[in-house]
């Protein structure tokens, strides 16, 4: 039964079911997480390909460099708010940490 899978292998499952249904959208919470090397490089390059054939990614990460890798805007939420919306162009890494330390 699922409720035995390991929180890695489920969220394989759940990603596997959401692949099924071929969205235009998806809407991630932290995707990565629990996920082993292999998957975690299987579901990069799934989602890298599914933005190339114009599928639209909103992802909730703290794995910044992730984030940018797939990133075309970056949000910076704080406090319920929106404090940064900027393209991800040219963006780095210590840019957004500086904005998560203020």
């Amino acid at each position: 039964p699922v409720r035995n899978f390991s929180s890695g292998m489920t969220k394989r499952l759940m990603i596997g079911r959401l692949m099924l249904y071929q969205p235009k959208i998806l809407i991630l919470d932290e995707p990565y997480t629990g996920l082993d090397q292999h998957s975690f490089h299987w579901f990069q390059d799934y989602l890298q390909k599914f933005h190339q054939q114009g599928g639209t990614v909103l992802m909730v990460t703290h794995q910044l460099e992730l984030g940018l890798e797939l990133a075309t805007r970056v949000l910076v939420l704080h406090q319920q708010g929106i404090q940064h919306d900027i393209s991800a162009t040219g963006l780095s890494v210590d840019q957004c940490s500086a904005w998560l330390e203020e």
